[in-house]
């Protein structure tokens, strides 16, 4: 196989042995890599089977696709996977960045399966020869950073690469996440609480081999292509120069810049959070993940004041308003240490800055009182207090160990009216405020994983603002019957025409994660919507793999990962009653230029409508028809909905007879 390794790695913690067998070359055609594999692999072990996150039969799988380890841009991204995330309702799924997929593939794996629990703690070894468990009690209590350092250190090696979970993935953290390198977080779903259910401290890897290539030539061609339209995008500019943290000199003017548990949209201490601040006064240098052209990462370092000294290099927009303006905090070198302590903990920013937002909220409403918080002053601004309780969190101490079950879980357990602060969409912490960018908050709503900006939300929303329909489809470069524009589609503040475009984005997010390309080369990302496209990714993943993926292929494979995705929800009574917001962005937002903005649940109901007729989905209750299923190729799936009586009878569906859209199977075998 060519950009696949065709290997499997099969590791069965209950009985401590490791096996490997080969990736179906089927498979492999038919979900890609990553992400999309990884969903198949999980339905194959456990199909229809309800579970629960934290027993043994939960399976998590972690998947590199075929662009990885290559020259494509930005080629690092792989995914871990489960049935059962703790963070959400949903299954989990999570994707991170940096040098331990490529090694990975090296090592000549495109996909490790683990099953069943150890008993004590072990961690996963990996290199071209072999693969073994082996003892990790000497490594279990430490952090991310320490875990990395002593593993090179016993094997002697500063080449080698882990993937390891923290103190709070150990304590079960409901939103732990598992860091690569000890920089680079698969974030959200609780990966790391997964892990730590099943004793699995680290897996370290070190590979020598290559990444075949079917078609050099092509994928040179390929390069100088991708190449030529990501420098040509006009906005790539200001995320090589800032990365994300360019993201609050957009969302405060915009009205969506996350305050105080989302109580309003725009934050008074802003300033001191932009680049223009905060660069000449503590950025140090770039870097970069594999591949990658982009360089985000930015390196800060503190020479003043009680943080001096620290030096850190992994700052997202998500840290600056979670551990910034959503609890009410200006100063900026007290988010960069939240930063350090949430990656050597190994916990995720946005259920943790979430969780502690709640509880501040709740604490200013007089819900909660300094006898339920250990004696904290959870006064908005008190970054000290933010910061001791990321420790208290990750050890589950005292009040932390509240916390460590996210905001849903902590108000059902205390009750007092706290649940009407919890902000969150299928038990995971929203992103962000929706009022003034409604397109995000119906993506929000239908996402699969939960509230997810990297999943679906139609970047291309804020263009209404400065540009007319005709120039935004003429750049998206798509047919108008497949992604019709229109001025209420890109205008922020309606909710009208969203579902195509939505759908569009679903689908080629879903492609980015299998193929292991990063979603700031895309149209979602840095480059707006000149950026890596279906086209240009099939180019690569063709010229890689040797086989003809063209755009259309892609759209089909995007669609069929996303269609078992939610089937895979459906199995556990996620419907369309589910696909709904926090009661407060039903509020009118305070203040700021999006003031009296909310959304209508009337409208939010009509688009959640469309967006489904769209789908051709079953309108009633938001879950795929048989119909659809089918004709995806995914027969198998709609047979064992069918057993369980998930799947209604397939009705007539108005779109669906209309012969307004077609697909391209991809021929495969299922």
């Amino acid at each position: 196989m060519y950009g696949w390794m065709g290997k499997i790695l099969e590791v069965d913690l209950t009985k401590a042995r490791v096996d490997e067998r080969p990736l179906p070359k089927s498979t492999a055609i038919g979900y890609l890599g990553g992400r999309g594999i990884n969903m198949r692999i999980i339905w194959d072990l456990l199909g229809p089977k309800r579970i629960d996150p934290l027993s043994p039969e939960n399976v998590q799988v972690i998947g590199a696709g075929p662009l990885i380890g290559t020259l494509s841009p930005a080629s690092g991204r792989f995914s871990i996977s489960a049935r059962r995330g703790t963070e959400s309702m949903t299954f989990g799924d999570s994707n991170a960045g940096g040098f331990w997929g490529p090694e990975l593939k090296y090592a000549g794996y495109d996909h490790i399966v683990l099953r069943g629990a150890s008993e004590k703690p072990v961690y996963l070894w990996i290199t071209d020869e072999y693969a073994e468990l082996r003892d990790a009690s000497h490594l279990w209590g430490k952090t991310t950073s320490e875990t990395d350092e002593i593993i090179k250190e016993d094997h002697g090696d500063s080449g080698i690469h882990t993937f390891c979970i923290g103190p709070a993935g150990e304590n079960l953290v409901k939103y732990a996440c598992v860091m690569a390198d000890a920089r680079r977080a698969a974030g959200r779903t609780g990966m790391g609480c997964v892990m730590g259910s099943k004793k699995l401290k680290a897996i370290a890897v070190r590979g020598t081999q290559g990444v075949k290539i079917a078609k050099p030539e092509q994928f040179e061609e390929a390069l100088r292509g991708v190449t030529e339209v990501f420098h040509n995008c006009s906005s790539i500019e200001n995320s090589i120069r800032y990365g994300t943290l360019i993201l609050p000199s957009y969302s405060n003017p915009g009205g969506h810049f996350t305050t105080r548990n989302s109580q309003t949209g725009t934050f008074e201490g802003a300033e001191k959070l932009l680049v223009d601040y905060v660069f000449p006064r503590y950025y140090l240098k770039d870097r970069a993940c594999f591949s990658c052209p982009v360089r985000c990462t930015k390196v800060f370092e503190i020479s003043d004041g009680p943080y001096k000294g620290l030096r850190y290099d992994k700052v997202e927009y998500n840290t600056t308003y979670s551990f910034g303006s959503n609890v009410g905090n200006d100063y900026w070198p007290a988010i960069l240490k939240a930063s350090e302590l949430c990656n050597d903990y190994g916990l995720h920013v946005d259920g943790t800055g979430f969780s502690i937002a709640w509880a501040m909220e709740c604490f200013e409403k007089g819900l909660l009182t300094s006898e339920d918080t250990d004696g904290l002053d959870l006064t908005w601004g008190n970054y000290e207090v933010v910061l001791t309780l990321i420790r208290k969190i990750a050890r589950r101490e005292g009040f932390g160990n509240i916390l460590a079950e996210g905001p849903k879980r902590a108000a059902e357990k205390i009750n007092r009216g706290t649940e009407k602060y919890v902000h969150s969409v299928k038990g995971m912490t929203l992103y962000g405020d929706m009022r003034a960018r409604q397109g995000w908050g119906l993506a929000y709503c239908v996402s699969t994983r939960g509230p997810d900006h990297l999943r679906g939300t139609p970047a291309i929303e804020f263009k209404g603002l400065y540009a007319s329909p005709e120039d935004v489809q003429k750049e998206l470069d798509e047919p108008p019957e497949e992604v019709p524009i229109t001025k209420d589609s890109i205008n922020p503040l309606s909710l009208k025409n969203k579902g195509p475009i939505i759908v569009w984005f679903e689908h080629l997010m879903a492609i980015a994660d299998s193929a292991g390309i990063c979603k700031t080369m895309t149209a979602w990302g840095g480059g707006g919507l000149g950026s890596l496209k279906f086209k240009e990714m099939g180019k690569l993943v063709s010229a890689v793999t040797g086989i003809d993926f063209s755009a259309s292929r892609l759209k089909t494979i995007g669609e069929r990962i996303y269609n078992l995705e939610r089937a895979m929800n459906a199995v556990d009574g996620i419907t369309r009653k589910d696909d709904v917001l926090p009661p407060r962005q039903y509020e009118p937002l305070p203040s700021g230029p999006r003031k009296g903005a909310r959304v209508d649940p009337e409208q939010l109901e009509k688009a959640k409508s469309e967006y489904y007729e769209w789908r051709e989905w079953d309108v009633s209750t938001g879950l795929p028809t048989r119909r659809k299923l089918e004709e995806l190729e995914l027969n198998d799936v709609a047979n064992e909905l069918d057993k369980i009586g998930v799947l209604r009878a397939d009705r007539q569906n108005r779109l669906a007879s209309s012969g307004r859209r077609t697909k391209n199977n991809s021929g495969v075998a299922t």
